[in-house]
């Protein structure tokens, strides 16, 4: 073999020897690190979970008058209900799951929890009363459990219990004229394999809450 041939020979096992390691790079590349569908933990909670959202339904009082028998009078004020973001009026899509885990963001996962500040106020000059009702959207049933603190006590759940969002539905609450309530609605994520699983394997699935308020006048 010439000289001129054992060098085309070695350019070309150098070129096919190339080849071969570039292919064996770009398929680590592709699978070597493939996203994990398994349901992250609090140990491994740098992985993208569910983005859920939270709706409300505000039922805004426009109270023109009270009326006694015959005799009406003018009322003035509204009742209304904020958080940190501002007058329920003005935003319908609230920030229930913001958490420090995930950078404050709506992303959760398993073990991941926090707690959602808003108040209820009455600035009319009538005595009301009212009730909560929150309920959850849900397609894959992920294990989601709550309690509820009116004015830093629990009304619904306590320091060791929580409850699912099924049970999120308070009595009436009588406020006075001119007052407020605050309210605390943890929220937290408890592992529950089978479910999680399934959540993890759909990652464009949505867990949403619908927070509705009713008020009624209270005939004085």
């Amino acid at each position: 073999m010439t000289d001129e041939n054992k060098n085309n020979l070695k350019f070309w096992i150098i070129i096919i020897l190339l080849i071969i390691i570039i292919l064996i790079l770009l398929f680590f590349r592709r699978f070597g690190t493939i996203e994990n569908n398994t349901v992250p933990t609090t140990a491994n909670i740098n992985e993208k979970y569910l983005i859920p959202t939270g709706n409300v339904d505000v039922f805004d009082i426009d109270l023109k008058c009270k009326c006694n028998g015959d005799s009406c009078e003018n009322v003035a004020g509204r009742v209304y209900v904020d958080d940190m973001d501002g007058d329920y009026a003005y935003h319908k899509n609230l920030r229930i799951f913001t958490n420090a885990a995930f950078e404050y963001t709506n992303i959760i996962a398993p073990g991941v929890g926090n707690t959602y500040n808003f108040v209820v106020h009455n600035s009319t000059n009538l005595n009301l009363k009212y009730y909560i009702k929150i309920q959850e959207e849900s397609e894959y049933k992920i294990n989601l459990k709550y309690r509820l603190r009116r004015n830093n006590k629990y009304i619904i759940g306590n320091s060791e219990t929580w409850v699912s969002a099924d049970e999120l539905k308070t009595e009436f609450i009588n406020i006075a004229k001119g007052n407020s309530d605050s309210y605390s609605l943890d929220w937290k994520w408890f592992d529950d394999n089978e479910a999680d699983t399934i959540a993890g394997k759909n990652m464009d699935s949505l867990y949403k809450l619908d927070a509705s308020f009713y008020f009624e006048q209270v005939n004085d």
